[in-house]
């Protein structure tokens, strides 16, 4: 029919119609429930006779019940987050404070070790100071006595006092 479109009379083209705008255009003709329009689309819902009505005390419950468990979700997480950033904070502290706890335990070890020292040092240092306090005030007790003497009880009190300083512990402060 397109092709001989200049042997159509009057009423024919008038009639006529390209194939694009006959396919687009519906039919009138068809008495089938095919929907005209794009299938794509969707009408609006129609609720089933039985279905019951949409109440807002449902919506409202439904808001409950989602806000409760988005809150126990947040929670829960929440919880998880703070107990895994005390753990890595508790790490961190450990790992930066051992050697300064280990430097404060050799510090305490060396004064231990130094008490231990100083302390029998300090008793002789007390005993001899004492002993010396003693023999200085013999000294001047012993006018009448001959030098060598003083010089020879002082020797023989210092090799006493280096070989027991135990003995003369009773003479000192502590």
């Amino acid at each position: 029919m397109c092709l001989e479109y200049s042997a159509y009379n009057a009423e024919m083209r008038s009639l006529w119609c390209c194939p694009e705008c006959l396919n687009a255009a519906p039919k009138a003709t068809k008495h089938d429930n095919t929907p005209v329009r794009n299938v794509s689309t969707r009408g609006c819902k129609r609720t089933t006779p039985n279905s019951p009505p949409i109440s807002s005390e449902n919506i409202v419950m439904s808001k409950e019940i989602i806000r409760e468990v988005v809150q126990d979700i947040i929670k829960e997480s929440t919880s998880n987050i703070v107990s895994k950033m005390q753990e890595s904070i508790i790490n961190i502290l450990n790992n930066e404070l051992k050697p300064v706890r280990d430097e404060l335990l050799q510090i305490i070890r060396s004064f231990k070790n130094l008490k231990l020292i100083y302390h029998p040092l300090f008793r002789i240092y007390s005993s001899l100071a004492l002993l010396l306090q003693h023999m200085r005030d013999n000294v001047l007790n012993m006018k009448k006595k001959p030098k060598h003497y003083l010089e020879f009880t002082i020797i023989m009190v210092m090799i006493l006092v280096a070989k027991k300083p135990e003995e003369f512990s009773h003479l000192s402060h502590g």
